[in-house]
């Protein structure tokens, strides 16, 4: 029974982990998402206009990476830029917002942490499975067929011949 106990705790502490880790991911990518948006609604002052033209930006890629230029927007800009990532941060934590059904995940993140959490479910699945042919509770004909099935898009589960 102790080895149940911790098998249990185990599996408790995974999947709370597995959801929390999961929705932060979603958070950030929804916060992503809203910034950049935000970001196009910010208009450049002309203060930012003269620092853009006085400024002389190396065009080489090793230049550009040891340029050193102590003022490149100007505070107001800054200060809008800041309130709108605290905003994104805000809303996509606080409000229901979502994306849209053709929106397309990029984040290593999302498709670890999903990967792992199937992966955690898979295991479930085939130990209960695996318990059930032990104690005789199904038999073994239909553990082998359990055993090469698929999941199949649109018709649900199916067995190969």
């Amino acid at each position: 029974m102790e080895a149940y106990a911790k098998l249990r705790e185990g599996a408790d502490f995974y999947l709370s982990e597995s959801f929390y880790h999961i929705n932060e991911s979603l958070l950030d990518e929804s916060a992503g998402i809203l910034f950049s948006k935000y970001l196009q609604e910010i208009d450049p002052t002309d203060v930012d206009r003269k620092i853009a033209e006085s400024a002389s930006i190396p065009k080489s890629t090793i230049e550009l990476l040891r340029f050193n230029c102590n003022e490149v927007l100007s505070e107001e800009t800054t200060r809008k830029m800041s309130d709108a990532w605290r905003k994104a941060q805000m809303i996509s934590r606080f409000k229901n917002y979502g994306s849209g059904l053709n929106h397309i995940i990029n984040s290593i993140h999302i498709l670890g942490h999903l990967n792992n959490f199937g992966f955690f479910i898979e295991t479930i699945i085939n130990r209960h499975l695996m318990l059930l042919q032990d104690s005789k509770s199904i038999d073994g004909l239909s553990y082998s067929r359990i055993a090469i099935a698929k999941i199949c898009g649109e018709t649900g589960l199916y067995f190969q011949r």
